[in-house]
């Protein structure tokens, strides 16, 4: 058995590791952004034009005006980042879409009812589903 001296022993190790990514300044590709955003934009569309108008004799809790803020925020997040490209875009729009789901379960248990419900619940799992696999394919 001979060992070979004239190799470089450090000659696998002279590649550059990659740059990690990172949500805020890691850009994606504008077919990806374009596409997530049409998709919010259409299933924000269709859970506004099924959800019936509020009651105006039932005060608004508290409650009501928190969630509505964050979903409001959320969705100004998926919007900046996806008109940016940036992968936060993708992670708010993961966020936001679970949040529009956990808004229709929190309808429930307000005493809302209706199937307009269920249709909000599966457009924010679609929302966040349709955001996952745009963060894998990214």
């Amino acid at each position: 058995m001979s060992i070979d001296v004239t190799r470089n022993p450090t000659a696998h190790h002279t590649a550059k590791a990659p740059e990690p990514r990172t949500l805020a300044t890691d850009t994606i590709p504008t077919g990806v952004a374009a596409v997530l955003f049409v998709a919010w934009v259409a299933g924000l569309a269709w859970v506004f034009a099924i959800t019936p108008a509020p009651d105006p004799t039932v005060p608004i809790s508290t409650l009501d005006v928190v969630i509505s803020l964050a979903l409001y925020g959320s969705w100004g997040a998926v919007a900046t980042g996806l008109a940016k490209r940036r992968r936060f875009g993708i992670a708010a729009g993961i966020v936001a879409g679970l949040m529009l789901a956990g808004a229709g379960l929190l309808c429930l248990a307000t005493g809302h009812t209706g199937m307009w419900i269920a249709g909000q619940i599966l457009a924010g799992c679609g929302l966040a589903a349709v955001s996952i696999v745009a963060a894998r394919i990214s």
